[in-house]
């Protein structure tokens, strides 16, 4: 279906479908992450490249749950609860960029305070990655280090 939309409407009038273009994203998103997963040392945790496939796998479920709502939308039963869904998610995006900004701020402050100390702390991205599990309930990550020796984590 997808050929045909292409050679029919040609690749240009393609890509300005947003949904075409999320479509590819999906694939591109899941074949790419396939490919890093392939590259030696992916698979260890620690490692950044480890974390940028976890990334794009999330990131690429996430839009194939946004894809999923979008399709739901066509059921009786299912559309108004979608509709809601999508309502309050339109609502929280002051609240998220806030929160994004807020939560950016306190990894750059920690990765300052903390960079040289920490060996989880060798890039903002770790800090990051640190103040966002802290600020989802995990403060295991906080257990060796200054911040949750002061606060006895």
């Amino acid at each position: 279906r997808e050929v045909s939309q292409i050679r029919a409407e040609g690749v240009k009038g393609y890509l300005m479908g947003n949904w075409n273009v999320f479509d590819l994203v999906i694939v591109f998103g899941g074949v790419g992450g396939l490919v890093l997963e392939q590259v030696p040392g992916s698979e260890e945790q620690g490692d950044d490249l480890g974390k940028v496939v976890r990334a794009v796998y999330g990131f690429v479920c996430l839009a194939l749950m946004v894809k999923t709502f979008y399709f739901c939308r066509g059921f009786k039963a299912l559309g108004f609860l979608i509709n809601m869904i999508l309502n309050v998610l339109k609502d929280m995006v002051n609240f998220l960029i806030v929160l994004g900004v807020s939560v950016l701020g306190f990894a750059l402050c920690n990765f300052q305070l903390q960079g040289e100390q920490e060996e989880q702390w060798e890039a903002p991205l770790d800090a990051l990655f640190v103040d966002y599990n802290v600020l989802v309930g995990n403060v295991e990550v906080m257990e060796d280090s200054i911040l949750g020796k002061w606060y006895r984590i």
